[in-house]
């Protein structure tokens, strides 16, 4: 087949818009047909068959005949189509050792229909674009299933969201593995389904797809855009939302955790402002993992004036190879600060340098860690304190002695946060957006009030600041950092790993639509 018989074949159906309309399938797929100077094998069993329907002259041989127009052009209509009275060029008679011409279709077999539609989809079929099947296939947590995520999540068939004027229906190529997951599942430190108080939850507070349905007021987002999610919502209506910070609102959510509708099932209900434009240079699983991440660690570093990142800062960042971690890390490396990784196994000490950090410090080497000891009991409290100066020094072999650090990176909690706040300088901040090792959290008062210390809760990002986020991948000057990839059927097993703390540095992603990891647009997901 040649590009000019590609062209013939789509002139036979008036136009490269027809023949997408007709199959139910992005214009861009018919394109790339003639860029390539082919029609996959099942696309050409759908034309004949529309072909037939329509009263269309089209043959299986048509696909390999060479394109000789009579009257010299290409691209254009053949003669028939045309109306003339010459006849259709014959299809070229195969020569010994040379190809044969086998029919695509066999008499009374099936036809593939795409314009066909229906209420349920496996994992992986793509719906004719635009098509929102009455139910869908979800990874959900019931409340009498709270446990380990491997119990806790089951996949069920439960039916497709509606959406309002202002939201959006996005079906999921991929979707990230986050700890708010995992706290579903287990019901632990509370419920999602007693806050939203949905008969079931789906977790996903990441996802990268396509624009699948818009509401009446949606006007900045189209069917067929390609999107990633970030996972703040809020109501819109008070003051926080109207000049202030959205995630200061009283109405103010995570979507996939204190709301039913995450991103581990074919599609997702998001509100519009929720939508930012997909980097075209990642993988859809490489889109689906990053988003929550990457904002949190954005506005732990830009979000809390005066305290914001500087050139020349230095941060110290626990985790430095984990999620949070390591976006924080390129983030700071991206804007001219110097960022000090703290890993707890020296197999990540090259990984967390390689992200640009200045220096990593093993916590294995230290005898520091958890809640810190009374400071009136002044044997334990002096071992600790000299623990916390050892690290303390450690830092200052990157910094220069007596330079503490401007900025702390703090979500394990309970484990490190009181070496936190003794480290940061003299009014300096440390910032915290988890409590993975702990919800407890003790600190000696003295450093806090004596030195001007601020202790900074923060929580995901706004529009504004994930916009900004959005803007490093966009650029190229952050990488998603995606350490594993995993299949639809292993979405429990992911959060297992995470919960055990066993997964690979970085952000791990699954598939949902995406039938494989590297595709990189939505016509290959259609043609696969």
């Amino acid at each position: 087949m040649s590009r000019q018989n590609v062209e013939r074949i789509i002139a036979k159906f008036g136009s490269q818009q027809r023949v997408a309309e007709l199959l139910g399938i992005w214009q861009t797929a018919i394109s790339g047909w003639v860029r390539r100077g082919a029609i996959p094998a099942r696309r050409q069993e759908e034309l004949l068959a529309i072909a037939r329907r329509e009263g269309i002259p089209l043959e299986p041989s048509d696909f390999f005949a060479e394109t000789v127009a009579a009257n010299g052009t290409t691209g254009g209509p053949g003669p028939a189509a045309a109306g003339s009275s010459a006849p259709a060029p014959a299809p070229a008679t195969p020569q010994t050792g040379g190809a044969q011409v086998i029919p695509i279709h066999r008499e009374g077999a099936p036809m593939v229909n795409r314009i066909a539609t229906k209420d349920l989809y496996e994992v992986g079929e793509i719906p004719p674009l635009g098509h929102v099947p009455r139910n869908m296939w979800a990874w959900v947590v019931r409340k009498e299933r709270h446990g380990e995520p491997i119990t806790a999540m089951q996949q069920e068939v439960v039916p497709t969201h509606e959406i309002g004027e202002d939201e959006c229906l996005v079906m999921v190529m991929a979707s990230g593995v986050n700890y708010n997951a995992v706290w579903a599942a287990l019901g632990i430190p509370i419920s999602p389904l007693d806050i939203h108080k949905q008969p079931f939850h789906i977790a996903g507070s990441d996802a990268a797809g396509i624009v699948w349905a818009v509401g009446s007021k949606v006007k900045r987002w189209k069917v067929g855009d390609e999107v990633v999610v970030h996972c703040n919502q809020d109501d819109g209506d008070d003051e926080e939302c109207n000049g202030g910070d959205p995630m200061l609102s009283p109405s103010q959510r995570i979507w996939g955790f204190d709301t039913a509708d995450g991103g581990l099932a074919q599609f997702c209900r998001v509100q519009s402002r929720q939508l930012m434009p997909r980097p075209k240079h990642l993988t859809w699983e490489e889109s689906g993992c990053y988003v929550l991440t990457l904002a949190t660690a954005y506005r732990m570093l830009f979000g809390h004036p005066p305290h914001t990142l500087k050139p020349g800062d230095n941060v110290l960042v626990w985790g430095a190879a984990g999620g949070v971690g390591s976006m924080a890390i390129q983030i700071i490396a991206a804007s001219g600060a110097n960022a000090i990784g703290v890993i707890s196994d020296e197999d990540k000490r090259d990984f967390v340098l390689s992200l640009g950090a200045k220096a990593v410090i093993n916590r294995r080497q230290f005898d520091c860690w958890g809640e810190m000891p009374d400071p009136m009991d002044k044997e334990a409290y002096g071992r600790w304190l000299a623990e916390v100066r050892k690290f303390g020094k450690a830092i200052w072999d990157v910094t220069g002695k007596g330079n503490d650090v401007d900025l702390v990176i703090e979500h394990p909690g309970a484990a490190t946060f009181p070496v936190s706040a003794f480290v940061v300088k003299r009014g300096g901040m440390v910032v915290i957006c988890g409590g993975t090792s702990g919800y407890k959290l003790t600190l000696d008062a003295r450093y806090l009030w004596q030195r001007q210390k601020r202790m900074q809760g923060s929580h995901f990002a706004n529009l504004k600041q994930a916009m900004a986020a959005n803007r490093f991948v966009i650029n190229r000057q952050v990488d998603p950092c995606m350490s594993e990839v995993f299949p639809w059927a292993d979405i429990p097993r992911a959060h297992m790993k995470m919960w055990k703390n066993q997964h690979k540095p970085g952000n791990m992603a699954v598939l949902v639509q995406a039938r494989r990891p590297g595709m990189r647009t939505f016509e290959e997901a259609i043609e696969e």
